[in-house]
């Protein structure tokens, strides 16, 4: 927490962000590179071991897996997440937010399958095409 400037009372959702940021920030690495990839959100992986056990200590991972493609236009640029604690995340609500402004290229949101670990934390992974690399 102290490493990565997590604050507040949903570290789980700060790290999240934290982890969007690094994999938005490759992607575009990546890109610039002529190393045309995107994430493979069918693979994505998550756990939340210790969450709930009374000891204030989690351990969470996450595994996003990136794949590459044979174009420019197959790249994504950009990278984000809807999730929660024991709830199904508002994923339509987040599209709206993300279409809403002007980051997505062709107003085109990829999204992941939800993915759930047992202690329950509940996240989509979005991906898209960022205006500014494309």
């Amino acid at each position: 927490m102290i490493k990565l400037h997590l604050t507040g009372t949903d570290i789980a959702h700060n790290y999240s962000n934290v982890m969007c940021r690094y994999v938005g920030n490759k992607l575009k690495e990546l890109f610039k590179q002529g190393l045309y990839s995107k994430v493979d959100l069918k693979n994505i992986r998550m756990s939340t071991k210790g969450m709930g056990d009374g000891d204030a200590y989690v351990e969470y991972k996450v595994f996003i897996p990136f794949v590459r493609v044979k174009s420019k236009r197959q790249a994504m640029t950009a990278f984000d997440h809807c999730g929660g604690w024991g709830h199904r995340p508002d994923i339509e609500e987040r599209k709206r937010q993300l279409l809403k402004g002007r980051i997505v290229k062709g107003k085109r949101l990829y999204v992941s399958p939800l993915k759930k670990t047992p202690e329950g934390l509940e996240e989509y992974w979005i991906q898209w095409r960022h205006p500014k690399f494309q």
